[in-house]
């Protein structure tokens, strides 16, 4: 499998409340060159930290991949090969939602033991068996877009899994598990042993 990956960071965020959707937006903005993202033909995914760095200024650390060169500075071209049986460890920003709407709504999952069977549910879908699913923290995000804000809650995990379908493996790989991949969610990043 081939695909591209890079890192960048945005400066300057304002770390009292974060908008996440500017960062979206100025994600598409370096990627597409526009801020609609009308110009991306290819799917991308991206994850991101804040960080605060000297004093009280922070910045957004962000790992793009994507199956197509985007021409990001420091991209890098690259290969990996799965097979049957692989054990992999990786991190992921996942975002667990009932599948039962509440009006036009999903609802975050709130008990634990829930979200990580949809992980595992989710990992199964994606040619994966889970070996051990570790919850880091919730996340919960702003995002405020023209006249509407809302708030979006995730979860980071460490897991451990092996391998059972390398082709359905290799479609999360690129794509991303569960929703909002577009807002920086569902991005496996691969962990070292």
């Amino acid at each position: 499998m081939n695909y591209f990956e890079s890192n960048l960071k945005l400066r300057h965020i304002d770390a009292g409340r974060v908008n996440h959707y500017e960062i979206h937006q100025q994600i598409e903005g370096i990627i597409a060159g526009d801020i609609t993202g009308d110009k991306i033909k290819s799917k991308y995914l991206f994850d991101y930290i804040i960080k605060k760095e000297n004093g009280a200024s922070s910045s957004a650390f962000i790992s793009v991949r994507s199956i197509e060169p985007t021409n990001l500075p420091g991209e890098k071209a690259l290969n990996i090969k799965f097979k049957i049986g692989d054990k992999i460890k990786f991190a992921i920003h996942f975002m667990p939602m009932e599948t039962k709407t509440h009006g036009k709504r999903r609802r975050f999952i709130t008990d634990k033991v829930k979200r990580e069977e949809r992980l595992i549910t989710r990992m199964s879908h994606s040619g994966m068996d889970a070996i051990y699913v570790d919850e880091i923290e919730i996340t919960n995000h702003f995002f405020e877009k023209e006249n509407r804000s809302f708030g979006l809650s995730a979860v980071r995990y460490i897991v451990e899994a092996t391998i059972t379908d390398p082709a359905e493996f290799e479609m999360g790989f690129a794509y991303g598990l569960g929703g909002k991949s577009s807002f920086g969610y569902g991005k496996i990043t691969l962990l070292g042993s």
